[in-house]
């Protein structure tokens, strides 16, 4: 403790005085605290470092940081802590394992912790920030230090805290779109979506690291394998940003038409999400080990059909609720538009939970409900020969 309060008692070097007029100009605590932490990667390149000082592990001097404008973790962390604490966050360096796979922690011991971060305490919310990141997301939690215990260092004790992802509700991603078809190809005609949370995270940034062509090619695969993609087209947008805020896309792309032919005839293909799917093959007859699901999240495509819709059944609606996941899969009444949300609430689902009978439930009532999945339209369309 003695070690950390002696670097956070140092003067700040006036390098990174600016930071500290900047933030005060931010309009709330997530804006000052975003800010610092873009700032703080604009000046100071992060170096990972192991080597000892003195035979602890224990940051250099805020002086020397700010000299040579490279830092690791311990710097890092600490440098971030003295700025917010001059802005009166009440901040503390703190310790964890980053990565996958953290080990299983019984007891103290130098192999439970590998990443120096920084605790903060607002008055209804516990963050926690990364500074060696290249995004800067006050709101959130990383996924590779989350869902773990924090040794967090303060000046009057030592103490183990929990890192919890935020509820799903603060990571949203809505996909709205128009969709036409002809006997060749389909058309996508209006593309909206609109994202937060994790699912900006993804996305901040992306024009400081990849040029714009780099970015939209990368990005509409998510949406088109190359082989079938013909042509498409983004409205403006602009990823220059360290700070994670909400992103909206507007764009369109055509794509050749491969039909799916059933015995009530040609049909669109709506294959459930992967998650759905992983979860009607979990086995859970053998199970010994977690299920480790996606970031706590919720993502919603709406599909709107132009100049066609579905004729009978087809798919039919089913609405999941569970304590692990959420799932709606709604067709309108004129069958001209297909809702489907995913609303995942647990990151890991122990195995005691796995083998237990509500998840079976669970589990049967997913695989009744995912594996519906094909639109019928309402007349046939002409197949085109190769």
């Amino acid at each position: 403790l003695k070690l950390y309060d002696k670097v956070l008692n140092q003067d700040l070097p006036k390098t990174f005085e600016t930071i500290v007029q900047g933030a005060k100009k931010e309009r709330d605590q997530n804006a000052q605290i975003n800010f610092v932490l873009a700032a703080v990667a604009d000046k100071v390149r992060y170096m990972g470092d192991w080597r000892a000082i003195d035979g602890a592990f224990v940051p250099r001097s805020l002086q020397l940081i700010g000299e040579t404008h490279f830092g690791d973790c311990k710097d890092l962390a600490t440098l971030t802590v003295k700025i917010l604490r001059i802005l009166g966050f009440e901040s503390e360096v703190a310790w964890v394992f980053r990565g996958k796979n953290p080990p299983a922690m019984t007891d103290f011991g130098f192999f439970n912790f590998n990443h120096a971060i920084v605790s903060v305490v607002l008055k209804n919310r516990q963050l926690w920030l990364d500074p060696t990141n290249f995004q800067s997301f006050a709101q959130g939690v990383f996924e590779d230090i989350a869902e773990r215990k924090a040794l967090v260092i303060s000046d009057k004790k030592i103490e183990f805290r929990s890192i919890e992802f935020p509820p799903a509700s603060e990571s949203q991603e809505i996909a709205y779109e128009v969709t036409s078809i002809n006997s060749k190809q389909v058309q996508h005609t209006q593309v909206k979506v609109e994202d937060t949370g994790m699912f900006a995270l993804a996305l901040t940034g992306s024009e400081l690291k990849d040029s714009k062509e780099q970015f939209e090619k990368a990005y509409i695969d998510q949406y088109a394998n190359v082989s079938d993609l013909i042509k498409f087209h983004f409205e403006f947008f602009e990823l220059k940003s360290r700070i994670v805020r909400p992103i909206e896309f507007h764009f369109s792309f055509d794509t050749h038409f491969h039909p799916t032919e059933t015995s009530l005839g040609t049909a669109l293909d709506f294959s459930p999400p992967q998650i759905i799917r992983d979860i009607i093959n979990v086995d859970r007859s053998n199970r010994e080990s977690d299920l480790q699901f996606e970031v706590p999240s919720e993502a919603t495509n709406v599909y709107t059909f132009s100049k066609m819709k579905g004729r009978g059944r087809g798919l039919k609606n089913c609405h999941i609720r569970s304590t692990w996941l959420d799932y709606d899969f709604e067709v309108s009444a004129k069958l001209d538009e297909v809702t489907r949300r995913v609303a995942i609430k647990k990151y890991i689902v122990k195995a005691e939970e796995v083998k237990s009978k509500a998840f079976e439930s669970f589990q049967s009532e997913v695989r009744d409900c995912g594996l519906s999945k094909y639109l019928v339209l309402d007349r046939p369309i002409e197949r085109v020969l190769k």
